[in-house]
């Protein structure tokens, strides 16, 4: 589930105290997912604000460093600016970035954003950084990637144990579980359809929209988190 907090959040999470970023890929972003509406659907949002999301369709993580504005402009000064930072699959297959080099792409994204807070609002509180995990990818788009995709996983693995281990000194507050243990997306067979949930869509890469889709799933394992943020 991630980690835990010390005590439950009692304050309203309401527009006028709380701030949200998204920030990641299709799986997220608002032309092809429901993911994010999900979220702010869910308790302990209950769609008291609007969550900003900048995720994009085939983004990565480099492509967030060169183009990081509309996140910075995000930043809410006294507010608590939340950013939820989930991209490292196509960092990995669409540009060949291993598990250490995205880890490090993800820290320097991370810094960066902190860094351009203080430059705007010197002395603001940092952005509230939480993290996915990664989600086992499909090899439906095979001969697209970079990377191949039994090659891949083993990148992923990398990166969702270094996650598990070390989310704070990247700069993280906290982190999501993509692949709860026995959860629908607790497995790793990527070229075995049979063993793809209908949770995912037939690309084997992309979880499905609905009340009943895989993104549902994954916003309740985002909700679970926000409900144990410290109070404010």
């Amino acid at each position: 589930m991630g980690p835990a907090f010390l005590g439950y959040r009692k304050a309203s999470f309401a527009a006028a105290s709380y701030n949200m970023v998204t920030v990641g890929n299709s799986i997220m972003s608002s032309d092809l997912s429901d993911m994010v509406t999900q979220i702010a659907a869910l308790p302990p949002i209950s769609g008291q604000l609007v969550i900003n999301n900048q995720a994009a369709s085939s983004q990565t993580i480099v492509d967030e460093i060169n183009n990081p504005t509309n996140v910075d402009a995000a930043y809410v000064v006294g507010k608590v600016n939340i950013m939820l930072f989930w991209e490292q699959t196509n960092n990995v297959f669409l540009i060949g970035h291993g598990g250490a080099q995205t880890i490090t792409d993800m820290q320097t994204y991370i810094t960066a954003r902190q860094a351009a807070v203080q430059s705007s609002h010197p002395g603001a509180s940092p952005w509230f950084v939480i993290l996915m995990t990664t989600l086992p990818r499909g090899d439906f788009f095979n001969g697209y990637f970079t990377t191949p995709i039994t090659a891949g996983e083993v990148e992923l693995t990398y990166i969702n144990n270094y996650i598990r281990a070390n989310y704070r000194a990247m700069g993280a507050r906290a982190f999501v579980e993509a692949r709860r243990t026995g959860g629908p997306f607790d497995f790793t067979d990527v070229s075995n359809a049979a063993n793809f949930p209908a949770l995912l869509w037939t690309d084997k890469t992309h979880p499905s929209n609905g009340a009943n889709g895989g993104k549902a799933i994954l916003a309740g394992y985002v909700a679970d988190v926000l409900k144990r943020l410290p109070a404010r």
